[in-house]
């Protein structure tokens, strides 16, 4: 048995049974790891669409080359959509989605130019963020990451 890192000193739980594994979704729009319905849509968003969580606390389209996009620092993938109001599910770092009518391209993905998209080419404008968005190991599926946030101009 192995105690728990964040454990207190006087606590007496313990963890037991070893590393716990993500598996490889099968379903549509299945995401396994963290992902949340706790905000709702600041405007139409589609599934694949990459959005930040704005002020206003709602999803919007992340964009390339606003700052905005890392004023607040909370990125994710689209799960499941919705129009302005509703609630989505959106699919945050460390999760592993799955969308059976995608066609990735395998390799990392950058958050887009294009507000809410994604692209195998890592923005480079004087204007632009590089923001890894998440890497495509198959064409269905994708691993959400973002990391490596380098402000170059926006």
């Amino acid at each position: 048995m192995t105690q728990h890192g964040d454990a207190k000193r006087n606590d007496v739980s313990v963890i037991s049974g070893g590393a716990i594994y993500q598996t490889l979704p099968t379903t549509e729009a299945y995401v396994d790891g963290p992902c949340t319905r706790a905000y709702t849509a600041g405007a139409t968003l589609a599934v694949k669409d990459i959005v930040f969580l704005n002020t206003s606390a709602q999803w919007v389209l992340a964009d390339a080359n606003s700052a905005a996009t890392l004023s607040v620092g909370t990125l994710g993938v689209v799960a499941i959509g919705g129009s302005s109001g509703d609630t989505v599910t959106v699919a945050l770092r460390g999760s592993v989605v799955k969308f059976a009518a995608a066609s990735f391209t395998a390799g990392p993905y950058w958050v887009s130019e294009t507000p809410g998209g994604g692209t195998t080419t890592k923005p480079t404008s004087g204007t632009s963020n590089a923001i890894l968005a998440f890497f495509a190991p198959t064409t269905t599926t994708c691993h959400v990451e973002f990391m490596g946030f380098t402000v170059t101009g926006a």
